[in-house]
């Protein structure tokens, strides 16, 4: 609401778009050109993967029409802008929402803008929306509300246009190569600046036809970039997509194969999400994920929903599930509305044999190489009733939130607190099984019917495993060393220990003592590939008193070759203690629905589903190690005359998860 003067609604002028389905790249009209050089990319963005291409040959990407389509699009506005005269002009892309303070933040910015003679704001672009290269962008900060970017800004879902900014463009012409990233090659010769932060966004839960043409192009040469994500993105069908009338077990099954698909999916299985849901809806902002199953709030009003997203899909069983999340009378209700309807509504058989085919033809996206989840291990922990048997505080600890992998199975941290997802501050973990004793190994020796000392390596490691790297200490203990003996290919060694079986769930221990070295890691962590997912307590050698949390999370069941990410989720925590000093206990608890670390019992750190990824489902391997990484960014440079370093550690146990019967009473907490 604009102040005495009605909404903002009734200022806007729409400039409908240029159409990307039907436009051919070669009728761009002279305004665009629809090939651009790869260094117009890596201007933007620099990731040094870029330049072995760059230096083999001139490489030039073909704009897809999509993209084409949104470059015309921009041009038809700064066109009317300057044809009806107007001094500036708040630009806006169809999928956006504003964020929350977006009124008081460019109110602030306006005030701080350089004026001309007139006492008017003088600037040609003004950034309200932008979202920054990986490496992060290249600004000047000129008052602390506002900066000057130079590079690095993609994005133009808002920005405000002066009528001068419009007319320098419009010379500029023709644009090459996607909007925003010509936009970048333009800040030379303009003044333009930008909010602190963006605060526009786009909407997620709407349909997005959008083709980016470099994806291709970086995937074949492993470059992550925020858009990297968007190749799974463009896997998928329709969205969003509602699930209704499933019973634990087939949303599960159900969960796993939309996962696997690209969609972020927000399966209800414990109630924990309706509430917010049904405040999104009622409020009519945007949703956050792509598919919602056996969540009340929209399972109880399916017309309704259907109304507010046209195009969106529904999926149902095709009977009545004895636990489902619609009574037979809802059932039928549900039937009613989809007949006639098979566009947008399936009725679907979680076990039948042709599940992909079906699924994919319904959601019209491509069947992916992993074969379809209807009979893994993720699915039998969703009968289970989670009940709370404790409750533990959460100790006072600084953290600080690194940067994390961008793919459809992590919300980001900065949106998570708008959706509800994340509250401000966990207090409390909430245990909802018991532990019973599986191992405890104070290493007396070298148990190999228990352990395997590693002989291998990764991308990643600067050194290869070695088992002479690992001895037993007398009385008891275990030492793992980084030496720089070559090894292979690798000029240093390095140690790790893999336990021989695989967990699900449970507690997990050690009391060790990490090394404190520049450029080494110590880590004692569960880990599992195909699909990719593991459970984080690391030391980073260039300062230890510290501890990295972390979690990778990709779905699938076990032979799933799904492995994304090379970041996961980390969090660095103050410890208010140098762990490399003396020895103390680390443990993680791993349950269906939280995991948490500890710190000599102090509760430290908790993550429940999303928070921001959901919760590993399969079983993994127990590690520990000590190994250099390749990047100095994690721990340090590495330096020759701090080597060797060594971590000791005294013990590992570990215990199994077992569920709390449902029909027995909670105990006081």
């Amino acid at each position: 609401m604009v102040e005495g003067r009605g909404l903002l609604f009734d200022f806007c002028h729409r400039v409908s778009a240029v159409d990307g389905k039907s436009l051919d790249a070669s009728e761009a009209d002279g305004s665009v050109n629809p090939t651009y050089p790869l260094d117009n990319q890596y201007y933007v963005d620099p990731d040094p993967r870029l330049l072995t291409l760059i230096r083999e040959k001139a490489v030039h990407v073909s704009m897809s029409r999509e993209e084409v389509a949104v470059a015309l699009s921009h041009i038809k506005t700064w066109r009317r802008l300057v044809a009806e005269n107007r001094s500036y002009a708040l630009v806006l892309e169809d999928d956006v929402f504003f964020e929350k303070g977006f009124a008081k933040q460019l109110n602030r910015t306006w005030r701080e803008l350089p004026k001309n003679h007139n006492n008017h704001p003088k600037f040609d672009l003004l950034y309200v929306s932008f979202h920054e290269v990986e490496r992060g962008a290249q600004r000047i900060t000129c008052s602390p509300n506002l900066l000057r970017p130079l590079r690095g800004y993609w994005w133009l879902s808002g920005y405000v246009l002066s009528n001068a900014g419009a007319r320098k463009l419009l010379e500029s012409l023709p644009v090459t190569g996607p909007v925003d990233l010509w936009m970048n090659h333009r800040f030379a010769d303009l003044d333009v600046y930008s909010t602190p932060m963006s605060v526009i966004s786009q909407r997620t839960d709407l349909q997005s036809d959008n083709r980016y043409s470099i994806l291709p192009l970086l995937t074949q040469i492993g470059v992550q970039t925020d858009k990297t994500h968007l190749i799974l993105e463009q896997t998928r069908g329709q969205r969003p997509v509602f699930c209704v009338g499933f019973g634990r077990k087939a949303a599960a099954i159900l969960e796993s194969a939309m996962s696997l698909l690209g969609y972020r999916c927000c399966n209800d299985r414990w109630g924990q999400h309706s509430a917010n849901v049904g405040r999104l809806l009622d409020e009519n902002l945007p949703l956050l994920f792509d598919a919602y199953i056996r969540v009340d709030s929209v399972s109880k009003q399916v017309p309704r929903v259907r109304e507010m997203y046209p195009a969106a899909a529904f999926i149902f069983p095709p009977a009545v599930e004895e636990d489902g999340d619609v009574s037979p009378e809802e059932y039928s209700s549900l039937r009613a509305i989809a007949r006639g309807k098979e566009d947008h509504f399936l009725a679907f058989d979680v076990l039948d044999s042709s599940g992909w085919r079906n699924l994919c033809k319904f959601l019209r996206c491509e069947r992916p190489g992993y074969p379809f989840p209807a009979h893994g291990l993720a699915n039998d922990i969703a009968a289970l009733s989670i009940q709370v048997v404790r409750r533990t505080p959460v100790a006072a600890r600084n953290s600080t939130v690194q940067e994390h992998d961008v793919h459809p199975w992590i919300v980001p941290y900065e949106r998570m607190a708008a959706f509800g997802v994340l509250r401000e501050s966990r207090a409390y973990g909430t245990q909802a099984g018991t532990f019973e004793s599986l191992a405890d190994d104070h290493f007396l020796s070298f148990d190999e019917s228990r352990w395997t000392a590693l002989t291998d390596s990764f991308p990643s490691n600067l050194a290869r495993f070695w088992r002479e790297n690992i001895a037993i200490l007398r009385p008891n203990g275990c030492r793992m060393t980084l030496s720089t003996k070559s090894v292979g290919d690798r000029e240093y060694a390095a140690a790790s220990l893999c336990s021989r079986q695989s967990y699900r769930y449970g507690r997990f221990e050690v009391i060790m003592k990490p090394a404190r070295a520049p450029g080494v890691v110590t880590a004692f962590f569960l880990h599992r590939n195909d699909p990719w997912q593991e459970i984080d307590v690391e030391f980073l050698g260039s300062d230890t008193t510290k501890l990295l949390v972390n979690v990778y999370f990709n779905p699938g069941d076990p032979g799933a070759q799904c492995n994304f990410g090379n970041r996961g989720t980390p969090v660095v925590i103050d410890l208010t203690f140098d762990a490399a000093e003396d020895f103390h206990r680390y443990a993680v608890e791993w349950e269906p629905h939280e995991v948490r670390w500890f710190v000599d019992d102090q509760l430290i750190h908790v993550r429940a589903s999303w928070e921001p990824t959901p919760i590993p489902n399969l079983p993994m391997a127990v590690f520990c190690s000590i190994w250099p990484p390749r990047s100095s960014e994690l721990a340090g440079m590495l330096r020759h005359s701090e080597l060797p370093a060594m971590s000791d550690l005294k013990r590992i146990a570990m215990w199994e998860w077992c569920a709390t019967d449902p029909a027995s009473p909670a105990p006081a907490t």
